[in-house]
């Protein structure tokens, strides 16, 4: 398939909404039975960065919430562990929600060319995190306790031994974490 035909061929079969761009690459060409020849062509979309790519800021509430959904499932299952890592992620990500909705982003930015410009958000450290939130004062006053008990989780913990943590850590966390997501 010549350039002329990949374009004609793209335009005609692989249209796309605004904001994506589109390359058809042929991988080859082959005699079918009878000398018949036929080409192979593999669509590869593009996406080009911009607000509308972003992770919607509501889409990023639901998953804090799931998430420590996830982590109730776990400790349930006496997967004390990993319901630890997950309370810590599902307060992370309510917080990074947060952020959208205090600075009036319509997502949070999910690729490097996305957050250009707000890289100081690119973290998963909570109390930088705490400080874009716009909450900052009503969680250090109204939720000193359960602050300070997820500033025990950071990412890292997820290559913890298993059997690290005990059911009481899990749970204290469980409950810590609940309670935030409510002001986040």
């Amino acid at each position: 398939m010549d350039c002329a035909a990949m374009t004609a061929h793209r335009e005609a079969h692989f249209h796309q909404p605004p904001g994506r761009q589109i390359a058809a690459v042929a991988l080859g060409a082959a005699a079918a039975p009878g000398g018949a020849g036929y080409s192979l062509a593999r669509k590869i979309v593009i996406q080009r960065p911009s607000q509308d790519s972003m992770l919607p800021a509501n889409k990023v509430s639901a998953i804090a919430r799931g998430r420590l959904k996830d982590a109730q499932v776990l400790l349930d299952a006496g997967r004390y562990d990993g319901a630890f890592y997950l309370c810590g992620y599902s307060v992370e990500i309510a917080l990074k929600a947060r952020i959208c909705r205090t600075l009036r982003w319509r997502g949070f930015p999910e690729s490097p060319a996305e957050f250009k410009g707000r890289q100081a958000v690119r973290t998963h450290d909570l109390e930088v995190l705490l400080a874009f939130s716009g909450v900052e004062a009503i969680v250090l006053t109204g939720r000193m306790p359960e602050w300070s008990a997820v500033l025990e989780w950071n990412p890292e913990k997820r290559y913890i031994p298993i059997g690290h943590t005990t059911k009481q850590q899990a749970e204290d966390l469980m409950a810590s974490a609940r309670r935030l997501l409510e002001v986040l």
